[in-house]
């Protein structure tokens, strides 16, 4: 019994202690929750963003090489396939949470890539898409490592992953092979665009 009531220590003290401790404990605890709700929503962002520009890339670039129809024919087919599987959900999804698109790493360059994507699909003034600048954009992040292959592998799987990283390595293959051309002037380049010899 002696050790239940402390003469010394007065019970509002204790009291007291109790109640600061008590505050402690729920603001610690509070701020740890949210610290992992925090990161939690900004993985789940992460996982959202990587995967849909990976998809769009392998989408883009796959219609951008189909060689089925004749010039004229392939930009009209490429332009309607792009109208019609290009969406903006996801895009729409991380703009609605601000707090979490805008401090991820890699806001800037999904800016980017997506400004790159609605001139695709809405043309600009001029009335011309430019998806390669998506294709180009994407796979030099991809290649520099600000995209980062393990995160598509972490958020996509092994097998996508690999398979993207693939179309990326072609991509840029294919980009400076014409490159190689444009400065031997075997193809007439005119503002960064194929220009007809």
């Amino acid at each position: 019994m002696a050790l239940n009531h402390h003469p010394t220590t007065p019970s509002w003290l204790v009291a007291v202690l109790s109640a600061i401790l008590g505050m402690i404990s729920t603001v610690l605890v509070q701020t740890v929750l949210r610290m992992a709700n925090e990161r939690l929503q900004r993985n789940r962002m992460r996982k959202v963003l990587y995967n849909n520009l990976g998809d769009y890339f392998m989408f883009v670039y796959s219609t951008l090489t189909n060689q089925g129809y004749s010039r004229e024919k392939q930009l009209a087919w490429q332009q309607e396939q792009f109208e019609k599987r290009i969406k903006f959900s996801v895009e729409d999804f991380l703009k609605k949470q601000p707090d979490i698109y805008m401090h991820l790493p890699k806001y800037r360059a999904a800016e980017e890539l997506y400004l790159w994507l609605h001139h695709t699909v809405d043309k600009t003034e001029m009335h011309c898409s430019n998806p390669d600048m998506f294709c180009q954009i994407f796979s030099e992040y991809v290649e520099a490592g600000y995209l980062a292959e393990k995160c598509f592998e972490k958020y996509g799987g092994k097998d996508h992953a690999a398979k993207l990283v693939a179309k990326v390595r072609e991509s840029r293959e294919l980009v400076e092979k014409l490159k190689k051309l444009a400065a031997s002037g075997k193809i007439n380049v005119v503002d960064g665009f194929l220009a007809d010899q």
